[in-house]
């Protein structure tokens, strides 16, 4: 259309009229000039400013929560990245109903005008909703398919499936795939639920997974497949249908391989698992975090080697099995736990939650648990077992129901030093111990402290080196430690030296009287001597006695015999025990 010559005032205004509604190349908003209020500012069509941001709708998406808008979505996302290059696609309020994965590519944002909270069978007030049309289509794709994408935001959308029952569908809200990892996404202030499949599924590197909040999941909620570099952070992640049945193996954040990954400051609950790390995950970070109420351990490193967990915070896992606050299993080595709080805080849903805070078995070797919070655990706080080369050093262990430290058979060269281990063996009086050594070679237990604590339910021994142990055991302080003892050596052949409350080496006089041939003396030693750990000296000239010799070493005496009586002032000696074997 065109305007000619118009000599009519008010056939030219309809002619505008028209011209302006027209939207042909050319007329419409390409008619109307824009320009910021600067000095420098360049001018432009309303046209040009608007082609900024595309929205779903001006390609036909309604967002009523009936109409299918699978293909008016794909048509904005098409336009954006075939015409213009790149660039925002925005979806304003409403339900948006899709029955196929949407093709997303690379330097493009998709924005949602936000997630809302999503109550069972009520809409969304307000915001942006992603809604599989029906549960049980979309079998294994994803809503976002993000395969290849470099550098894509997908922001401010709530993803829901039609059924209210994540356990009839295997969909996924966004996924990249093997062929076509993405890297440089941004996912972030998301919301989705009743998913049977993950929120987020990547094979990609170097991704940020941030602020998204996720219900209703049956797998895992994030699942990272042999990808790195990624940061996971700031998400509030849980509840698996399964959690309180029957338990599931599936994770809030589970890590299938890959290395340097950051997983930091998460909230993570009812889940099978907090956080799982397997099939050589290595060197991630994993700090900070919240893991409360699963069905198994708060998080699991099975066959992960160095990795870094820091300052995470633990409590009531493992309803169903395992029941440990961290799970180190199955050749996972040279892992650093750090500062972490491991509690039972409250009986969920039972009074058996979290048997143990940390334990290590299955060849796991070389890691070092250091500076931990352990308190009130059903079990054994501290476990190793059938792993060596472990450091268990400086942790604060209290008011468990039984062992503060265990280790178990075949847990060579562990070192436990520095450990503060208060109050344990609450489940029953004089039965368990506060630091038990099993049948592992070379361990070593070394300024660590132990307390009973004085209650109904006390320690048996403070420190126990069970048969089959060879152990050394140096510098620790055990006084009031155990309801039988401070220190028991199961073995009789443990290193004992230097322990407060536990004698190894006393010293005295003794003198036979001038009548006498022998005189009994008080070792006060914590176990038995034998004669050669006896030294005795004379001090002072007998007038009729010439050989003396020690015999009758008990538990808490021993004798000093003399050839005849020595007359005079009697025989005196000086004398010296230690037992250091």
């Amino acid at each position: 259309m065109s305007i000619g010559i118009i000599k009519s005032p008010r056939r030219l205004v309809n002619q505008l009229r028209a011209n302006l509604a027209d939207v042909a190349s050319g007329f419409g908003s390409s008619m109307v000039g824009f320009k910021l209020d600067a000095v420098s500012a360049a001018s432009r069509t309303i046209y040009e400013k608007l082609a900024e941001q595309v929205s779903v709708k001006d390609f036909g998406a309604t967002g009523d929560g009936v109409t299918d808008d699978t293909a008016a979505i794909q048509a904005a996302v098409d336009f954006v990245h075939f015409t213009l290059g790149g660039g925002t696609v925005y979806f304003p309020n409403g339900v948006y109903i899709v029955s196929d994965s949407i093709q997303v590519y690379s330097s493009m944002t998709l924005l949602g005008a936000g997630a809302d909270y999503y109550t069972a069978g009520v809409e969304p007030l307000s915001g942006c909703v992603m809604k599989v049309a029906a549960n049980g289509i979309m079998a294994g794709l994803p809503v976002f398919d993000v395969s290849g994408c470099r550098y894509t935001t997908v922001k401010g959308f709530t993803f829901l499936v039609a059924g209210n029952d994540c356990t009839g569908n295997t969909t996924i809200a966004i996924a990249d795939s093997a062929a076509g990892p993405a890297s440089f996404l941004s996912i972030e202030h998301n919301r989705s639920r009743y998913f049977g499949g993950p929120f987020v599924k990547l094979f990609g590197n170097v991704n940020s997974i941030m602020w998204n909040r996720s219900n209703e999941h049956h797998d895992h909620i994030v699942h990272m497949d042999d990808s790195a570099d990624n940061f996971i952070a700031f998400n509030d992640f849980g509840s698996h249908p399964d959690n309180l049945v029957a338990g599931t193996l599936d994770a809030c954040l589970f890590l299938d391989g890959g290395a340097n990954n950051t997983i930091i400051g998460n909230h993570l609950y009812n889940h099978g698992f907090g956080i799982r790390l397997t099939n050589y995950s290595n060197h991630n970070r994993i700090e900070g975090n919240r893991c409360e109420k699963h069905s198994h351990a708060g998080i699991q490193l099975d066959n992960a080697d160095r990795n870094t967990l820091l300052g995470n915070h633990l409590f009531n896992n493992g309803y169903v099995s395992g029941r440990q606050g961290i799970d180190v299993k199955n050749a996972s080595g040279g892992n650093a736990i750090v500062g972490n709080y491991i509690f039972n805080f409250a009986a969920f849903p039972g009074g058996t939650n979290q048997l143990r805070g940390i334990q290590i078995s299955g060849a796991s070797n070389n890691n070092k648990v250091s500076g931990n919070y352990l308190i009130d655990h059903e079990e054994n706080s501290i476990v190793v077992d059938d792993s060596t080369l472990n450091l268990i050093d400086g942790n604060y262990i209290a008011n468990g129901k039984a062992r503060g430290i265990s280790v178990g058979n075949a847990a060579h060269d562990a070192t436990v030093s520095g450990n503060y281990v208060y109050a344990c063996g609450q489940g029953a009086d004089n039965t368990h111990d506060g630091i038990f050594v099993d049948a592992s070679d070379r361990v070593t237990v070394r300024g660590n402290t132990v307390r009973h604590g004085g209650g109904a339910a006390q320690h048996r021994w403070g420190i126990r080196i069970n048969s089959g142990a060879t152990a050394s055991v140096w510098n620790n302080d055990v006084t009031t430690a155990g309801r039988s003892g401070n220190i028991a050596d199961a073995g009789g052949s443990t290193e004992i030296r230097a322990n407060r409350g536990f004698a190894t080496d006393n010293k005295g006089t003794a003198t036979i009287g001038a009548a006498s041939t022998s005189v009994n003396v008080t070792h006060s030693l914590g176990r038995t001597p034998n004669i050669a750990d006896i030294s005795v000296t004379p001090t002072n000239q007998p007038t009729s006695a010439a050989k003396f010799w020690i015999s009758g070493v008990t538990a808490t005496q021993f004798t000093i015999n003399c050839d005849a009586a020595p007359g005079g002032t009697g025989w005196s000696f000086g004398w010296r025990a230690e037992v250091i074997r």
